[in-house]
């Protein structure tokens, strides 16, 4: 039985290794730094049935970017503005997809193998959703 993989969305994630926050109680701006001190791997996940190649095929088909495991590192600092008697929150992590497939499964008929000369039709579908880290890693600074 073979498969054929069907990419039904993907959207675009940040997976959060660590977060930090700094509060500015002053009446002026100040600058906010925010050091890692976690080290976390994100895995890819698999969905669909589609364990053995679904690196290959997201590569393919999504970004080349996303890896089969991403650690983040620690000592990174950044720095971001902060506004008076505001705060912003910085999450260190791993820029990631979260891909939904279908898997439609496809049946043969007739001699096994090569399969030549049989005929080929839709057997059963299975979806599922994948996380797929990048190799992309960094602090994102968001209001808090």
């Amino acid at each position: 039985m073979a498969a054929q993989p069907i990419v039904n969305s993907v959207k675009p994630d940040f997976l959060v290794s660590e977060e930090r926050v700094v509060t500015n109680r002053t009446d002026r701006e100040i600058t906010g730094s925010f050091t890692s001190s976690v080290s976390k791997t994100f895995s890819l996940t698999y969905a669909g049935g589609l364990s053995g190649s679904l690196l290959g095929f997201l590569n393919a088909n999504v970004s080349a970017s996303i890896t089969q495991s991403t650690t983040t590192t620690t000592g990174v600092t950044a720095t971001a503005p902060v506004p008076p008697h505001g705060r912003v929150i910085g999450q260190y992590g791993v820029e990631a997809y979260v891909v939904d497939i279908t898997m439609q499964w496809y049946r043969t008929t007739g001699p096994y193998p090569p399969y030549e000369g049989g005929a080929c039709y839709p057997s059963h579908k299975t979806t599922g959703t994948s996380i797929a880290p990048t190799h992309y890693t960094g602090w994102r600074v968001i209001p808090g």
